[in-house]
């Protein structure tokens, strides 16, 4: 049975919102499950391949209760089923409302759904391209990335004021040594303003953790360590040492100072709330520069640490 969360009951004044907001950005999922089976991935291990959907006159009332203006859809890829997505972000829009959710490369198959998203009040979306060596990509089952379209991802998404909020993995064992220039360059030309990079981690349980666990490459137990920043793993053409470092030069440069001033630029640029998207990004890009100058991944404990009434 599905239930409708009462948000009522949380203290909600306690999450940062947007300037002039009611509410925070609140969560919602319409979707379930993942039919890929990337080896690194959690997801299927967690929710299963097969593809479930939410009726969307269940996501429309729970929508009307809540009463946010914006939303992070959580989904794991909002855009699995075409049809399912059209007719969710045609209904969606009526409610006039912003979220950013979370998508995959094969978007592209059906590129109409990106300016639905955009018509219908998405503003970002969190793309794992992962890689751009195809030797990595094809290693870890996810070769339907295809990298000569990554520039026409990026263009059509910004083309629907989408901005395009991109995730790398580094430490794959296929990767070539400037793996990480050509990263910072290739965000630079397409004049991306998001970004996430990530240390390979074979979390138990997943299809390369199965893998590196029969190679002997395990060289790390404590899971404290499993969090996208450690290498955890024997690799097979680099140091320990060497990715961890090139790791956090990559970041660092990515949001310098200098590096969040480009990025705040691009992204207020591109959106459809230009005014908004610079209030969001101060904060965002904010964040984002105090976490990885301190060597903390961004992802990892919130925006602020609440201490319990």
């Amino acid at each position: 049975e599905l239930l409708i969360p009462r948000w009522d009951t949380m203290d909600l004044s306690r999450y940062p919102r947007n300037p002039g907001a009611k509410l925070p950005s609140m969560p919602i999922f319409t979707t379930r499950g993942c039919p890929f089976g990337c080896k690194f991935c959690i997801v299927t291990k967690m929710n299963g391949k097969s593809y479930r959907t939410k009726p969307i006159a269940h996501v429309l009332q729970e929508l009307d209760q809540t009463r946010a203006d914006d939303y992070f859809i959580v989904d794991d890829n909002i855009a699995c089923f075409p049809e399912y997505s059209r007719e969710l972000f045609r209904s969606i829009r009526k409610r006039k409302i912003t979220w950013m959710s979370q998508i995959s490369t094969t978007v592209l198959n059906t590129p109409d759904l990106i300016d639905l998203a955009g018509k219908s009040g998405c503003y970002q979306l969190f793309v794992g391209v992962e890689s751009l060596s195809k030797a990595s990509l094809k290693n870890m089952n996810k070769g339907f990335n295809q990298i000569e379209k990554y520039e026409e991802l990026i263009a059509r998404m910004k083309k629907a004021g989408i901005s395009p909020f991109l995730s790398f993995i580094f430490g794959f064992d296929q990767d070539p040594v400037d793996q990480y220039e050509e990263t910072l360059k290739f965000l630079r030309k397409n004049r991306v303003g998001h970004a996430a990079f990530w240390i390979l981690t074979p979390n138990p349980g997943t299809d390369i953790h199965q893998e590196m666990e029969n190679e002997g490459r395990i060289i790390e137990r404590r899971l404290s360590l499993y969090d996208g920043t450690n290498v955890v793993y024997k690799s097979l053409n680099a140091s320990r040492e060497e990715i961890e470092k090139n790791f956090w030069k990559t970041y660092q440069s990515f949001y310098s100072f200098t590096g969040i001033m480009v990025n705040a630029f691009h992204n207020v640029m591109n959106s459809r709330r230009p005014l908004s998207e610079l209030f969001r990004n101060l904060f965002i890009q904010g964040h984002f520069w105090r976490k990885v100058a301190s060597f903390d991944h961004p992802f990892s404990g919130g925006f602020f640490k609440v201490s319990p009434p």
